[in-house]
């Protein structure tokens, strides 16, 4: 039996029905990052009894780890990956449509990584979504997000996170990050924050994203709690720069602005959608980036 040192066994491989396969067909080349669709940590492995799903680990809210298939064996988690492949499901903070995940889950998620990878070797790093074959939003609009951080931090062998930066106090509030790097997510997805700052009674946030869907929102999500605040559907901006650099056509541009008023006492950070749902949720395929280099702590 192979269960990480990490974890306690629960209800480990006792499901009421054996929702596994018994060893590999592959060799595991892959963990497979999950959030639970669910605020109850409790509620796995027993859901799965009357589901034909599984994964060999969960974590909760508060960091704990529990096994539930033993990593020799094949968990049903990711449909073609299961094979080659880990399962972790990261169980949620808040329900749809951000499906929070807590900074102590992402920080116990790390170190599961680390020790897996201490006794496997290094391991690709993917969520559900990414797995070929699988149509899913899974793992969230703010676990995805995090998992290039995620991965930085598995790979450079710290298990704790990058300090949070100070922000700055520039002379033009507005400009303070457009220095940072295009948002990329190696799939021809690219965003920008261009100015995005206080100015009188509003927030003003302006950029670009390049991504193939139907409708552009800006979501505010407090920084603190990872939880949305407000969102705006952002009406296409024309930007010639921009597609001239990416080959691209269209109003790619956005341009909006929200009341600072509701947001007073809360530290911001902007979520950039691209999705095909009109009320800017993520029915029928979407594409996210946060940045959270650049923030703002609303007086």
């Amino acid at each position: 039996m192979t269960v990480s040192k990490l974890a306690t066994p629960y209800m480990f491989q006792n499901f009421g029905a054996q929702r596994w396969w018994n060893g590999r067909s592959q060799k595991i080349t892959t963990i497979v990052v999950h959030h639970a669709a669910t605020t109850n940590f409790g509620a796995m492995p027993s859901v799965w009894r009357d589901r034909e799903a599984s994964a060999h680990y969960g974590i909760g809210q508060n960091g704990e780890i529990r096994a539930y298939v033993d990593e020799e064996n094949t968990a049903w988690h990711c449909g073609n990956g299961n094979a080659y492949s880990i399962g972790i499901e990261c169980t949620n903070t808040s329900g749809e449509p951000n499906w929070g995940v807590s900074n102590a889950t992402v920080d116990a998620l790390v170190k599961l990584i680390q020790e897996i990878q201490s006794r496997r070797g290094k391991l690709q790093i993917v969520g559900h979504r990414d797995v070929p074959g699988n149509s899913t939003v899974c793992p969230g609009p703010s676990l995805y997000p995090r998992l290039q951080e995620i991965r930085n931090r598995v790979n450079s062998g710290s298990d704790t996170p990058a300090p949070t930066p100070t922000p700055s106090k520039p002379t033009n509030v507005l400009t303070a990050g457009a220095g940072y790097s295009v948002l990329s997510d190696g799939k021809g997805n690219h965003a920008h924050l261009d100015e995005y700052g206080p100015t009188g009674p509003k927030l003003k946030i302006r950029g670009w994203h390049i991504a193939n869907y139907k409708h552009e929102f800006i979501i505010l999500i407090d920084r603190v709690t990872g939880k949305e605040v407000t969102r705006q559907l952002a009406k296409g901006v024309a930007r010639a720069d921009v597609n001239k650099a990416y080959n691209t056509k269209g109003n790619v541009g956005f341009d909006v602005t929200f009341d600072l008023k509701p947001l007073k006492g809360k530290s911001i950070v902007v979520l950039m959608r691209a999705t095909n749902d009109p009320k800017g949720n993520t029915t029928g395929g979407f594409q996210d980036f946060t940045e959270t280099r650049w923030y703002h702590d609303i007086k």
